[in-house]
């Protein structure tokens, strides 16, 4: 059912009308002006709004465009310094690698040089002891012929047992008086 408007609404409403006219008749040119300022002053914030908006996304794209390219020549550099090391720890691991067999020859070649020193070293001893025990002997011999000719000469020059013997008892009988020499008979 529809509903009943009373006098009341109806002066209300009429009276309402009546504000709106008169605000209309008042201020309706202004309003309209107002309204055409806003929708106008609102496309132009919209459009401005818009325009920023597109702006900040092709900067933040332009920005991450930007930063991909960074972080990519970052990496490369990276990865170009990582293989510059590794190339470096080679080399170094190499130039070590060699430098320990040269050392190893080197250390190898000192010790044969060692050794042969040390055997023509005791070779030369062995052959100063020969030659010392060459001349040793020979000394020896030396020493030994020199005793026995000694001892030859000393058995021939010594008075032997029995004529110290009698000379010394013939000594004796003289001093006792015992033994009278012919011709000493005084």
């Amino acid at each position: 059912m529809p509903k009943k408007t009373t006098v009341k609404e109806m002066e209300q409403a009429a009276s309402e009308n009546n504000v709106d006219k008169i605000r209309d008749i008042l201020f309706g040119g202004q309003m309209k002006d107002y309204e055409g300022r806003f929708k106008r002053l609102e496309e132009k914030l919209t459009q401005e709004a818009s325009r920023l908006t597109q702006d900040m996304e092709d900067r933040m794209n332009s920005l991450e465009k930007f930063m991909r390219k960074e972080i990519d020549l970052k990496a490369e550099q990276l990865q170009q310094e990582r293989k510059d090391r590794l190339d470096g720890l080679k080399n170094l691991d190499q130039a070590l690698q060699s430098l320990n067999a040269t050392l190893n020859d080197r250390l190898n070649e000192l010790d044969e040089g060692n050794r042969r020193s040390l055997s023509d070293t005791r070779q030369e001893f062995h052959d100063e002891i020969s030659i010392l025990q060459t001349r040793l002997r020979e000394q020896q011999e030396n020493l030994t012929r020199s005793l026995e000719e000694e001892a030859t000469q000393l058995r021939n020059d010594k008075v032997s047992r029995s004529n110290l013997s009698g000379l010394l008892s013939e000594m004796s009988m003289r001093l006792s008086g015992e033994f009278n020499v012919p011709g000493d008979e005084a």
